[in-house]
């Protein structure tokens, strides 16, 4: 685990070119507690206890600490405090190989990407660094892409899953004498309950299946007409969706639609804004989107030439909708989220997002897109030195990772 060493090194005697003041370091702290409800369930680790209560954090606390507030928060420390560009470029390095290793899928390109920023970080490290600072973790770093090659993502193999199970089967062993017995029987108990508890069945006329690769679920779905919606213009939108699905001028839509107060994709549970339920302590609809748009929008002489681009936004509810046509019978559905997509969203050193609109803004363009165009969902943390400005972190965050920044004024 890299991240108490790491966040050493930015104490103020630390003697590395990442030391940071004292005050810097509590603003940090200040932030990510200001942040704290605004970043989804999804994100593992209580990186408040790494920055206030540093003794009591678990290891997955000081990894997401790395993972979110590294590429965002340090970085940003690092850059306002005059921080070499080299020293700056090496802990994005740091950074990259730490996010990737902790994927369940990794690519031979990843594995690369990987092999270099490793050279990257140890090329830098020891040469500036003092080597007493040079642990054997840091250099250990080095050969992360040759175990992988060989064995696999380390999430496969990680106790890291095991923690969470040996604590709570820990807690049930209450036998002084009979020890293996006792933690035998409690394991058996809980795979049992397991067994139970996935032999349930979904009620199918409570669900509302996506047809494609990718399994979809819109929950609690409710039969509604657009016109129920016209203070957000949803006909308006709906109607442009089709159009440009369609490449026509004009369409006649059905106004019959079928909303769903949450839409399940990928292993992760989405939340809409008209529908927020008074229990959820996370915010559960700010998301990232990959959606086409036309690079040439601005030049009418010029022909369309869509290409993807990642936008953030709120999502503010789900539907599906059938558009009529007459060559197929029962028409052409398609599961659809209505967005409030960010504007003027730009990109730090590390290639993480920030912008000045935050959770509940009224500010953006509203669109209708595919729900499979969402990507993910995303938390804010509040910036130290920009005021007014938050960073949209996606789960699983790595650095650099956006080919292409949308912007919505192509839309």
């Amino acid at each position: 685990n890299l991240g108490p060493h790491l966040w050493k090194m930015t104490n103020p005697d630390s003697g590395t070119p990442f030391s940071l003041t004292l005050d810097t370091r509590k603003k940090i702290s200040a932030c990510i507690e200001n942040s704290s409800r605004l970043l989804p369930g999804t994100i593992e680790g209580r990186i408040l206890d790494v920055l206030v209560r540093p003794g009591q954090a678990h290891a997955v606390d000081w990894i997401s600490m790395l993972v979110y507030v590294g590429p965002t928060l340090l970085i940003e420390a690092f850059v306002t405090k005059d921080c070499s560009s080299q020293a700056v470029e090496a802990f994005i390095s740091l950074l990259t190989v730490v996010s990737i290793s902790l994927k369940w899928s990794i690519y031979p390109e990843d594995i690369d990407r990987i092999d270099q920023c490793a050279k990257n970080w140890h090329s830098f490290a020891w040469s500036i660094l003092d080597h007493n600072l040079y642990t054997a973790n840091l250099h250990y770093i080095q050969h992360i892409a040759s175990m992988i090659r060989v064995i696999g993502p380390p999430r496969a193999y990680s106790a890291r899953s095991a923690e969470r199970t040996i604590g709570l089967t820990s807690k049930r062993i209450k036998s002084k004498s009979a020890v293996g017995r006792n933690a035998s029987n409690e394991l058996y108990q809980l795979a049992a309950c397991r067994d139970i508890m996935n032999s349930g069945q979904i009620i199918e006329s409570n669900m509302m299946q996506d047809k494609g690769t990718n399994p979809q679920t819109v929950l609690t779905r409710m039969s509604r007409f657009i016109n129920e919606y016209i203070n957000l213009n949803l006909g308006y939108y709906l109607e442009k969706y089709w159009k440009q699905q369609e490449g026509v001028e004009t369409v006649n839509i059905d106004t019959n639609i079928i909303v769903g107060t949450q839409y399940y994709s990928q292993g992760n549970l989405f939340g809409s804004a008209i529908h927020v339920s008074s229990i959820e302590a996370r915010i559960s609809n700010f998301v990232q989107l990959s959606i086409p748009f036309d690079i040439n929008a601005k030049r009418p002489n010029l022909p369309k030439d869509l290409q993807w681009g990642t936008f953030y936004g709120e999502i503010v509810m789900f539907f599906a909708h059938t558009y009529k046509m007459y060559f197929l019978p029962d028409g052409l559905e398609r599961l659809l989220v209505f967005v409030r997509l960010y504007s003027n969203v730009s990109l730090n050193e590390a290639g993480i997002p920030f912008g000045s609109q935050s959770h509940g803004s009224m500010q953006g363009k509203l669109y209708v897109t595919d729900a499979q165009n969402i990507e993910g969902l995303c938390g804010y943390i509040q910036s130290g030195s920009m005021e007014g400005q938050h960073y949209y972190v996606m789960t699983d965050l790595i650095p650099n990772d956006i080919s292409e920044l949308g912007d919505v004024t192509f839309l």
